[in-house]
C-alpha cells in the first residue's frame, strides 16, 4: 500500500482549492465592464432619457461648446479634457476669470463616471444629470445663469433644429433639457481596458507585473473604497464619504 505524506497531502489540498487572481478580484468586489456594446448600453442607459445617436451627437456638441459659460471661454471639456484622460491634469481646477477653485478641488475624470455610485467629490449629486447642472451655474466654474444658457442655445437655429431632431418637434429647450443632453453624452464615455478583458477570463490580458500589482491592490485593502465596475466605488476622498 502506498501512503502520501501529510506534507504532500496538504500541498494537494492547497493547490486544488487555490483561488485564482480573477476569483480573488471578484470576491473583493471588482466587476468588469462588459465586452459587448449592447451590454454596456444596458448599464449606462437611462429610461428617463433613452440614448440615441442623435442625442449623443447633440450632447457632444454641447459638451465642447464654450458658449455654455458666462465668459464664452470655458466648456465642459476645458476641465474634463477628453484628450488627456477626461480631466485637466491640474491640482486645482481653474474656473471663471481664470481663478483657482476656492475649495482647492481638482477635476475628476469624466471617463467611466457613469459607474460612480454618486457624483462630485462630496457625493452631493445622485447622477450625472444632476451633476452637470452645477458647474455651469457655479460662480467659481462656468458662472452662467440658466436663463443665459437657454437664451444662447435657442438663438442658434442649428441647435434648435438638432434638439427637434433628437427629441421631436415639440421639444421644450430649457436648462434641464440642455444639461440632460450633456449628461447623456457623458454616459457613453466608457473605456473598457485590458483589466476588464482579464476579469472576463483572459488570463493573458495582463502582464505578470500587472497581475502582481492587482494582487497587491486587493491585498492592501484598496478595494475597500475602489470597487465595483470601473473600480470607482463612491469616488469620495477620505473623511468625506459616510
Amino acid at each position: 500500500m502506498q501512503f502520501i505524506s501529510l506534507v504532500a497531502l496538504a500541498t494537494i489540498i492547497t493547490l486544488s482549492s487555490a483561488e485564482t487572481l480573477e476569483e480573488k478580484a471578484k470576491r473583493a468586489g471588482l466587476v468588469p465592464i462588459p465586452a459587448s456594446k449592447n451590454e454596456i448600453l444596458k448599464l449606462v442607459d437611462d429610461f428617463r432619457n433613452p440614448i440615441t445617436d442623435a442625442k449623443i451627437e447633440l450632447g457632444q456638441k454641447l459638451y465642447f461648446d464654450p458658449r455654455l459659460s458666462k465668459s464664452g471661454l470655458l466648456s465642459c471639456n476645458t476641465c474634463h479634457n477628453l484628450a488627456i484622460g477626461g480631466a485637466d491634469g491640474l491640482s486645482t481646477a481653474i474656473g471663471h476669470k481664470w481663478k483657482d477653485n476656492p475649495h482647492h478641488l481638482n477635476s475628476p475624470t469624466v471617463y467611466n463616471s457613469v459607474f460612480n455610485a454618486v457624483q462630485s467629490w462630496d457625493g452631493r449629486n445622485p447622477d450625472l444629470e444632476d451633476q452637470v447642472q452645477g458647474p455651469i451655474q457655479a460662480g467659481a466654474v462656468m458662472a452662467a445663469p440658466k436663463e443665459l444658457i437657454v437664451q444662447r442655445i435657442t438663438s442658434i437655429p442649428t441647435y434648435v433644429n438638432e434638439f427637434k431632431n433628437a427629441y421631436g418637434d415639440n421639444v421644450r429647450i430649457d436648462f434641464k433639457k440642455i444639461a440632460d443632453t450633456i449628461a447623456l453624452y457623458e454616459r457613453t464615455l466608457v473605456t473598457p481596458s485590458r483589466f476588464d478583458t482579464f476579469m472576463l477570463g483572459n488570463e493573458n490580458a495582463l502582464s505578470q507585473a500587472e497581475k502582481e500589482g492587482l494582487d497587491t491592490f486587493i491585498s492592501k485593502g484598496c478595494t475597500t473604497c475602489h470597487y465595483d465596475i470601473g473600480i470607482g466605488g463612491t469616488m469620495q476622498p477620505f473623511e468625506v464619504v459616510n
